[in-house]
């Protein structure tokens, strides 16, 4: 670990996480929770662990979802989302928020995409009070009875009301582009420079002046002026001719003007102020996230790198700015790599990015390991720099690698399972024509002779009627035996215990091995299982049984079931030779497997413990809904 690492990595990640305020979130492509920070309790009143799992619908509600619809459609189709939107949150406070949607695309398919939405209402807020202000502003402009001019840096008029126009006798095109030398009257020139030089040294400027309308008459006007923070100017032009009558007047309007000039640069300081706290958010976003990101230059050398790169590649952050992109490339990849991102950088001028790609990346110890790498493209005042983002997908390949065996092993235990149902038509089938057939038709043989006898007005002889009846006991023995091999009637007729406890009486019979039945806990084990719950459990004894039979060479079995608060929980325990870890993956061995994915259907778990030499216990745990207690149940045994 490095010395600038914190102590636990994954808390102090999460940690940060969730003191970002905007909403963070992976859906997967099933539109299902995959990660959630904690801003979702905020925004939504969910929490961020108990979201995992849920789906999206589930969490914006069928008004909002349907709004958000087409988004996430064009994120599932690999394209990034951008939107606003105005989300209600539990607290009833409409909160305005841009939403990202970043498709996670895997080999050309999108897996899921990463959310991120950011609560925007002040920046909304502070627009909205801009554009109100503004629109103050423009109708005093618009509607004040002074002239008022706005001049550029450059002196040159850029904007006036109708006042001015009014006064001067001019339109508004033919004042805009003018400066106040084109409209001084010539005598008052000369006053111009000293003007000039106190405005520059940030003075208000009030004086009269004489200036020229546009009919050639001279208009006697008084002029208030003065640079704005932003190098602007502007002006305020009143007409004096009746000066005595306009005083009051100009003055009070004069300091309504001022203020609202204030006003308005003190709105202006605080979206700067605003601006700031975003690019700090974002600073923040960089530094917390948890993918690895670097920024490299033409020359491919490392100017950033966020602490999430520092801990995927086990260095500083000290230690990788400044250092050349291929220290961590494998050398063999380094060319290639150089020569496809000077390629990118050649093909356009403006922000672009390169689309995920899995690769191979090389920590400073020499140990390789595969990421996913997505690569923009910017320059900025000529100068090309690259942004990457790194995902390492180790642990999402050994995941990939045991769900692809899982496959195979369901796939061989699908095969498996369709020869031994083939082998057991098989069987039935013999036992039908070599037993039951048979004896249907010696009973048919018999019948016809009973009634060629009565046809012929002979009497029946006794031992033919004997004969049929034995025959026809003989069948109804073999259908009830055929029929209880196909599904055990006492499993039906008297419950999941009886039917176990005559399963291992049976066992122990045919085995000539001491086995136990016993029903621990509460009895509503007995006569409140499900049924399917019930023949699950039962086919499993009857395989662990069989497997007993076959492997273990044990001298006695246990089985028990027991009732706990929320599941059903069945053991069978052997003193046999044990199950080692070799013997759960074997070739053409598909009963452990069998039964996991019969109880994982049903939302169960398997679990075996033992060693060689030390037995083995098989124990199955089935989820089920509590019911009232009854009275406990006796005890019951199989004796061998």
């Amino acid at each position: 670990m490095q010395a600038d690492s914190p102590p636990d990595g994954s808390h102090y990640q999460r940690l940060l996480l969730d003191r970002v305020p905007s909403m963070l979130a992976y859906w997967g492509a099933d539109l299902r929770c995959r990660f959630a920070n904690r801003a979702y309790e905020r925004w939504f009143g969910v929490n961020a662990a108990a979201l995992v799992g849920s789906s999206i619908q589930d969490l914006l509600g069928p008004a909002l979802f349907a709004l958000n619809e087409p988004y996430i459609r064009g994120v599932l189709n690999g394209e990034e989302q951008r939107f606003e939107r105005i989300v209600p949150g539990p607290d009833g406070v409409r909160r305005h928020s841009l939403a990202n949607y970043i498709p996670d695309i895997v080999d050309g398919v999108v897996v899921g995409f990463l959310v991120q939405v950011t609560d925007v209402t002040p920046l909304k807020e502070t627009q909205a009070e801009l554009r109100r202000n503004e629109e103050y502003l423009r109708e005093l402009f618009r509607l004040s009875r002074e002239g008022i001019v706005v001049a550029g840096s450059d002196g040159r008029y850029v904007d006036v009301n109708d006042a001015c126009c009014e006064m001067l006798g001019y339109t508004r095109a033919q004042i805009l582009g003018k400066s106040f030398d084109d409209l001084v009257a010539p005598a008052e020139r000369e006053r111009l420079v000293q003007a000039r030089a106190a405005l520059h040294r940030g003075e208000r400027h009030v004086q009269a002046w004489l200036l020229l309308r546009a009919d050639g008459q001279s208009l006697p006007v008084e002029v208030r002026a003065k640079f704005l923070s932003d190098g602007r100017r502007v002006g305020y032009l009143r007409d004096i001719t009746d000066q005595q009558r306009a005083l009051a007047a100009e003055r009070g309007l004069a300091e309504v003007q001022e203020r609202l000039v204030q006003v308005r640069t003190t709105e202006l300081i605080d979206v700067a102020r605003q601006l700031r706290l975003s690019e700090a958010r974002l600073r923040g976003i960089f530094e917390s996230t948890i993918e690895s990101i670097l920024t490299v230059d033409d020359q491919q050398t490392i100017v950033e790198a966020n602490p999430a790169a520092a801990r995927m590649f086990r260095c500083t952050i000290s230690d990788m700015i400044g250092a050349p992109l291929a220290r961590f490339i494998p050398e063999r990849h380094r060319a290639a790599h150089r020569h496809h991102v000077e390629v990118f950088g050649a093909t356009g001028g403006g922000a672009r990015q390169m689309g995920l790609r899995e690769v191979t990346a090389m920590r400073p110890d020499g140990e390789e390991f595969p990421i996913e790498a997505s690569i923009s493209h910017q320059v900025v005042d000529g100068r090309h720099l690259y942004t990457v983002t790194h995902r390492d997908i180790t642990a999402r390949k050994l995941m990939q690698a045991r769900l692809e065996s899982s496959h195979a092993d369901l796939q061989r235990l699908i095969a498996a399972q369709d020869a031994v149902q083939e082998a057991e038509r098989r069987r039935i089938a013999r036992e039908l024509h070599d037993d039951l057939q048979q004896t249907l038709g010696a009973i048919k043989m018999n019948v016809r002779v009973v009634f060629e006898s009565l046809h012929h007005g002979q009497h029946c002889e006794q031992a033919i009627l004997t004969e049929i009846d034995k025959l026809a006991t003989a069948a109804i023995d073999s259908t009830r035996r055929i029929v209880n091999d196909l599904r055990p009637q006492m499993l039906d007729e008297l419950g999941l215990a009886p039917a176990l406890d005559a399963l291992v009486g049976q066992f122990g019979r045919h085995q000539r091995l001491p086995c136990r039945f016993e029903l621990l806990g509460s009895t509503a084990a007995e006569g409140h299982v499900d049924p399917v719950l019930a023949t699950c459990l039962f086919r499993v004894a009857q395989e662990a049984l069989n497997n007993v039979a076959k492997h273990a060479q044990a001298t006695q079995v246990a089985v028990t079931l027991e009732q706990e608060p929320g599941r059903l929980v069945l053991r069978i325990h052997d003193d046999g030779v044990g199950l080692a870890d070799a013997d759960h993956r074997k070739p053409g061995s598909f009963g452990l497997m069998g039964m996991r994915e019969r109880v994982r259907a049903l939302g169960g778990t398997v679990r075996t413990t033992g060693s060689r030499g030390a037995g083995t216990t098989l124990e199955v745990v089935l989820p089920v809904e509590d019911v009232p207690p009854t009275p406990s149940a006796p005890r019951l045994e199989s004796p061998a």
